[in-house]
């Protein structure tokens, strides 16, 4: 069976081998045959990637909930450089194909046309909600209104022409 390239049918490997023209043959056939591939160039670096996922995806999931808002402005910058440098480790230790990465990156312009006037005008979740819930209650309302307004820009375009 033979799956489409970059999409994980069977699941995820972490492929290790020094020589780079061995490795992109296994990479490449294991890729053909639906797994996701990984790469270490050696036993060392693939122990390391395996036990690093872990820590780093508590350090991201606990700076997401613990962010800091409220406690100043200082601390707060702080702890969003360290998630987002975090979150920039992960992905550089392991590829990851998540389809709400690629959504968010779809619509990434409406998103930022959209997040500003309402967060600094309306803010209505971080006055009532923990910062963890108002985040996540924003980016559902912000995927869906980017969503809208992207489908809504898609179809003025089609139809001008």
């Amino acid at each position: 069976m033979t799956g489409t390239p970059g999409v994980a049918e069977h699941g995820r490997l972490l492929l290790a081998e020094d020589d780079d023209g061995v490795a992109s043959a296994y990479a490449r056939a294991f890729t053909l045959h639906g797994f996701a591939v990984s790469r270490a160039r050696d036993g060392h670096e693939a122990v390391a990637i395996a036990q690093s996922l872990p820590a780093l995806a508590a350090a991201v999931g606990y700076l997401a909930i613990y962010s800091g808002v409220g406690k100043g402005l200082w601390i707060e910058e702080s702890m969003n450089m360290l998630t987002v440098l975090l979150i920039v480790a992960l992905f550089v230790v392991k590829r990851f194909e998540l389809r709400l990465l690629s959504l968010f990156g779809l619509l990434s312009f409406e998103v930022y046309l959209l997040h500003w006037p309402l967060m600094a005008r309306y803010d209505v979740f971080f006055g009532f909600l923990p910062a963890s819930v108002a985040l996540a209650a924003y980016l559902a309302l912000f995927v869906a209104l980017g969503w809208v307004l992207h489908y809504v820009s898609n179809r003025v375009d089609s139809t001008r022409f």
